[in-house]
Formats: structure tokens, sequence, C-alpha cells
């Protein structure tokens, strides 16, 4: 059987690897602190108290299960020393890859017209990220 080769562009290469090795930092990460949490190794909140209040929203349940408010994108940063808190750093590091990937791309556009929508798309991304912060509620709220 004859096999064919696939010719991709450097910008491509270098997105999908960026995006393998925070996705597999990401992941590890997560999985072996929910590992650990799952066994109440330095956990802020027990599993019970946690079940308990699955069902409600992200601030009533860190306010009802560790007296936390949670403002910004920063809160849990404070706390890493707690296997809930390192899960939730693995999640943000997925959430993160596809724009360092983007930024990590930039360098190795082949052409101009490439250039312009990477330089759009990272902008658009950096905005949905700190638009948050700076609506009402937020970290910065003005």
């Amino acid at each position: 059987m004859l096999e064919k080769g696939v010719q991709s562009d450097p910008m491509n290469e270098r997105f999908a690897s960026v995006m393998v090795i925070l996705a597999r930092v990401g992941l590890i990460t997560m999985a072996i602190c929910g590992f650990l949490w799952f066994f109440n190794f330095d956990p802020l909140m027990s599993r019970n108290i946690a079940l308990a209040n699955c069902s409600d929203s992200a601030s009533l349940f860190w306010k009802a299960g560790a007296a936390i408010h949670t403002g910004g994108y920063a809160w849990f940063l404070t706390r890493l020393n707690y296997t809930d808190f390192l899960t939730i750093f693995g999640v943000s590091v997925l959430a993160s890859a596809p724009l360092v990937s983007m930024l990590a791309t930039i360098p190795r556009c082949s052409r101009k017209v490439y250039l312009v929508f990477m330089i759009a798309i990272v902008l658009e991304l950096t905005f949905a990220v700190v638009r948050p912060i700076l609506m009402k509620g937020g970290a910065l709220a003005l």
C-alpha cells in the first residue's frame, strides 16, 4: 500500500505542538490533583460538603462550602496549597491553551493574511478574557 505524505504549514505544526503540550500539562495536573482530592489529601473542602453543594452556582458553592468569595480570575491562585485549587489551576491551563498556541503561532505565519487573522483572533480572545474582569462585579470593575 502506498502512503501519501501530508504537507502542513510550520504555523499549523507550531499551533498543534503547543496545544498538545498544554493539554497534557493541564490534564495531568487535573488527574493527579483530582485523584488526591478524592482520597482527602489536603482538601480545603471535604467531599461531603462538596457533594452537598454541587448543584449550586460557583459563587454559592464556594461560599457555602469554604466561606470563600469568588471574585475575578485569580482568587484561587492564593490557595494553591490545596488540591481543590490545583485542580482549578489545571482547568485554567487547559482554558488558556488556545490563546497561548495562537501567540506561539504568530512568528511562524508564512503569509501576511495569516498574520492579520492570527493577530485579530488573539485580540478577540484577549478581549474575551479581560472583559469579565472589567465588567461590573469583576476584580478591576470601574
